[in-house]
């Protein structure tokens, strides 16, 4: 399935998201098309999802004393995270798994 124009994809956006998106969509009166994936699904989640799951495991237990140890002590363990190898792999995961969306006519094929 190959498309024309702007496509807009909800990847991972809750459901309320997606709601006031699609409003918009319809202002812009149909020049945009909407890739039909449903909203926050668990299988093709975002980077940041497992970024945080790991960040919240690193945290067990500390204590700060104010927010700005807060602010250091998090971007320091998120810094790593940051390099191009962990995001490069989830934007390939996601090319690789929408062109088999895109193959399938928008429906997501589960392994």
């Amino acid at each position: 399935m190959r498309l024309a124009g702007i496509v807009l994809l909800h990847y991972n956006a809750c459901l309320h998201v997606v709601l006031l998106k699609q409003q918009l969509l319809q202002q812009l009166q149909g020049s945009w098309q909407v890739f039909s994936h449903p909203a926050c699904n668990s299988d093709l989640s975002s980077s940041a999802f497992h970024l945080f799951q790991h960040l919240k495991r690193s945290l067990v237990g500390k204590h700060f004393p104010n927010d700005d140890n807060i602010q250091t002590d998090g971007t320091h363990r998120l810094t790593p995270c940051s390099g191009g190898g962990f995001i490069r792999h989830r934007i390939q995961n996601l090319v690789l798994r929408y062109g088999t969306c895109f193959s399938f006519g928008g429906f997501y094929v589960e392994r």
